[in-house]
């Protein structure tokens, strides 16, 4: 087994047909060319050979009970800065139809959210419930630098979230899609 990485959209011929699986996990959110980044995947797949992509769709993340007013305000501006750096918030609904329109075939998705209770034994983990205090803290100072929120909003966000973590969620569901497709023969 052997793994590469490289950057998706620079991939240029020197992974054509080399891999029988080819995939991402999390990451075509983060891509201004979806569509681009999934013809490239095709390419670097053997014939025969599979895509496989999991990801979100962050306009459907849902907390229970809801969070602070402040922490939903942050997300809103969040969600913003996303879309202005043309970063799809329903990623994972588009992914069929990427897959399709490279030519892929034999396409399947499956559902794949994200599920955080209270109950589960890592609730407190960082990545389970936290993760959103960690954007805050990483990827907030950009929302306050592109003029998304204020400095003195990110603060009140990041403190009344980890209180609420603390205190009162419950749920936390991230919606996810993962979806396959084959390389035609």
């Amino acid at each position: 087994m052997r793994f590469e990485g490289a950057d998706i959209l620079t991939l240029g011929d020197r992974f054509n047909n080399r891999f029988d699986i080819v995939t991402a996990a999390r990451t075509i959110q983060w891509i201004s060319e979806p569509q681009r980044a999934i013809v490239h995947m095709k390419k670097a797949a053997k014939p025969g050979g599979r895509v496989i992509v999991l990801d979100y769709n962050l306009a459907e993340t849902r907390w229970e009970p809801d969070p602070p007013v402040d922490f939903q305000r942050f997300y809103r501006a969040f969600l913003d800065w996303r879309n202005v750096n043309h970063w799809d918030n329903r990623t994972a609904s588009h992914l069929t139809g990427f897959f399709h329109s490279a030519g892929l075939v034999d396409i399947a998705n499956h559902p794949s959210d994200e599920l955080v209770r209270r109950s589960d034994p890592d609730f407190f983990d960082a990545y389970a419930s936290g993760i959103w205090l960690y954007v805050i803290q990483t990827l907030g100072p950009n929302l306050v630098q592109a003029g998304f929120l204020e400095e003195s909003a990110r603060l009140r966000a990041e403190e009344d979230y980890g209180g609420y973590v603390q205190h009162a969620l419950r749920l936390q569901r991230h919606s996810m899609w993962t979806v396959e497709g084959q390389i035609p023969c």
